[in-house]
C-alpha cells in the first residue's frame, strides 16, 4: 500500500477517524480501532455463537425426546446442506445486491427459522416434530449462507487488501470463543431451564446480529456501487440469455454446485486451496464423529472433562489468531496454511496416542491453533486472489466446497468409527490427513512463489510511482 493510499479511508467508507494512525504499516492491532472492523468481527462472531447454540439445543432435544440416531443425523445434515444448495445464488447475491439489505434480510430469515424451530419443539405433534425442525433448521442456515460471503467480501473495502489477513485472524479468534461459549450456554440453559428457553435465547442472539449489520457504514453492491456496476449488468445479460431449461438447471442443487465450482476454478489459488481443504476436512472432520468414544472410552475422561474440552480449543484459537494476525502478505499466509494443515494431521496422531485427559487437552489446544491458522489464511489468500467484482461468488463457492467436505467427513467418520476402535481410527485418520495434504497440496508452494512475485512487482511499482505534488498555497 502506498503512503498516499495508506492515509486515505478505504473505498466504500466516507471517513475514518484517526486514519493516519490506524492505517500505518505494521499496525495490525490498531486495525481493531476501525469501527466497521469491529462490527464485521462482532457480526460474524454472533452468527457462529447462535449457530452453535442452536445445534446444541437441537441435539439435546433429539436425544432427550428419544428420536434416535437417524433424527440426529437429519438435524446435522440440515444445517450442512444450504451452503451446497445455494452456493452460486448466494455468491451472485453478494456481488449484485446492496450488502446492508442482504445482511438484514439474511439475519431476518435466521430469526424466522429460530422462531419456527422453537414453535415446532413446543407444539408440533411427535410424528411431525422432527421433519418440521429439520426444515426450519435448514431455513435458519439458509439465512447464514447468504450473509456469510457478504460479511467477508466487505473486509477489503474496509481495510484494503494489505490488512485483510489481520482482520480474518482476529475474526477467527473471536469465533473460536463465541462458538464454544454459545454451545456451552445453550447446553446449560437447556439443562437448567428448558429446551424452549435455550431456543428462545438462540432467537434473541440471532436478532442481535441486526445491530452490527445496520451500523455498518461500508457498503458493497447495489445500484450505488460504481465498481461493480459493469459486472452486475454483465451477469444479468448472461442470465437473460439462458433458456428455460438452463435457468431451471442453474437453480437445482447440482447446478448450484457446478456453478460454484466453476467460479472457483477461475481463481487458481482459490481452487487449489479449496481442493486441499476439502480433502483434509474429510479426514480431520471424520475424527469428530469418533472423538467422544475415544475420550469417554480409552482415555477415560468424565462427562465434565469432555464438556470443557472445547475451552482448550478456544484457548488455542485465540493464540493462533494473535500469532497469525502479524502475517500480512498472502504469500506468507500460504506457508501458514500448510503449517496449520500439517499441525492438524500430527495432532490427530497425538490425540490417538494420548494416555490421559491432559494429553488430549493439549491436543485440543493444538487443534484450536490449527483452525486459526488454516481458516484465516485460506480465506485471506482466497479473497485477495479473487477479483473485486466476483469476491462474493468465489467466497460462496469456497464455503460450499468446504461444507461438502464436512458432509463427506460425517459419512467417513460413521464408517471408520464402526470398523475401527477409537485409537486406531484417530491414527488412521491422522495419517490419511497428512497423505491427502501431500497429494492435493503439492501446488501450494508454487502458488506462494507466484504471490511473492506479484507482491514484489507491486512494491517496485509503488516505489517507482511519482510522489504526490503538494497543492500550491
Amino acid at each position: 500500500m502506498s503512503s498516499t493510499r495508506a492515509a486515505l479511508p478505504p473505498p466504500g467508507v466516507e471517513s475514518v477517524e484517526g486514519a493516519d494512525e490506524e492505517w500505518a504499516p505494521g499496525s495490525t492491532e490498531r486495525i481493531l480501532r476501525v469501527p466497521d472492523v469491529r462490527r464485521v468481527i462482532t457480526g460474524r462472531a454472533l452468527t457462529v455463537g447462535a449457530s452453535r447454540m442452536l445445534m446444541v439445543a437441537l441435539m439435546l432435544w433429539v436425544e432427550g425426546a428419544g428420536f434416535g440416531a437417524v433424527a440426529m443425523a437429519a438435524v446435522m445434515v440440515s444445517v450442512a446442506l444450504p451452503p451446497l444448495f445455494f452456493m452460486a445464488t448466494a455468491g451472485d447475491t453478494a456481488d449484485q445486491y446492496d450488502s446492508r439489505r442482504v445482511l438484514v434480510l439474511g439475519t431476518a430469515v435466521q430469526v424466522v427459522g429460530a422462531l419456527a424451530v422453537t414453535a415446532a419443539v413446543l407444539w408440533a405433534p411427535r410424528e411431525l416434530a422432527v421433519p418440521l425442525v429439520v426444515a426450519m433448521a435448514f431455513l435458519f442456515q439458509t439465512g447464514s449462507t447468504f450473509s456469510q460471503p457478504v460479511w467477508d467480501a466487505l473486509v477489503p473495502r474496509i481495510v484494503g487488501e494489505e490488512r485483510v489477513g489481520a482482520v480474518f485472524s482476529w475474526q477467527q479468534g473471536a469465533s473460536s470463543i463465541s462458538g464454544p461459549l454459545g454451545a456451552g450456554i445453550g447446553g446449560v440453559v437447556f439443562g437448567l431451564v428448558s429446551g424452549a428457553a435455550a431456543l428462545g435465547m438462540t432467537t434473541a442472539l440471532t436478532a442481535s446480529i441486526l445491530v452490527p449489520a445496520l451500523l455498518l457504514r461500508t457498503r458493497r453492491g447495489g445500484p450505488a456501487d460504481e465498481l461493480l456496476r459493469e459486472s452486475r449488468e454483465e451477469a444479468r445479460r448472461a442470465a437473460a440469455e439462458h433458456g428455460p431449461w438452463a435457468r431451471f438447471w442453474r437453480r437445482t442443487p447440482f447446478g448450484q454446485v457446478s456453478r460454484g465450482v466453476g467460479v472457483l476454478r477461475t481463481v487458481p489459488a482459490a481452487a487449489v486451496i479449496a481442493t486441499t481443504l476439502f480433502a483434509f476436512i474429510v479426514a480431520q472432520g471424520a475424527s469428530n464423529v469418533v472423538e467422544v468414544f475415544l475420550v469417554r472410552g480409552p482415555i477415560g475422561a468424565s462427562e465434565a472433562e469432555y464438556g470443557i474440552s472445547e475451552a482448550f480449543a478456544a484457548i488455542g484459537g485465540v493464540a493462533g489468531a494473535w500469532a497469525t494476525a502479524k502475517v500480512v502478505s498472502p504469500s506468507k499466509r500460504v506457508h501458514v496454511l500448510v503449517a496449520g494443515l500439517a499441525l492438524g494431521g500430527f495432532t490427530l496422531l497425538w490425540i490417538g496416542m494420548a494416555p490421559s485427559f491432559w494429553f488430549y487437552a493439549a491436543g485440543q489446544v493444538a487443534l484450536g491453533v490449527m483452525q486459526a491458522m488454516v481458516v484465516s489464511s485460506a480465506v485471506t489468500v482466497t479473497i485477495t486472489s479473487a477479483p473485486e467484482e466476483r469476491r462474493g461468488a468465489v467466497l460462496a463457492g469456497f464455503s460450499g466446497v468446504t461444507k461438502m467436505g464436512t458432509v463427506c467427513a460425517l459419512c467417513t467418520g460413521a464408517v471408520v468409527g464402526s470398523l475401527l476402535e477409537p485409537r486406531t481410527a484417530f491414527l488412521v485418520l491422522g495419517t490419511a490427513a497428512l497423505v491427502l495434504l501431500a497429494a492435493t497440496g503439492w501446488r501450494l508452494p508454487g502458488i506462494s512463489r507466484e504471490l511473492a512475485r506479484q507482491e514484489a512487482a507491486q512494491r517496485e511499482e509503488q516505489a517507482g510511482a511519482p510522489a504526490p505534488v503538494a497543492a500550491a498555497a
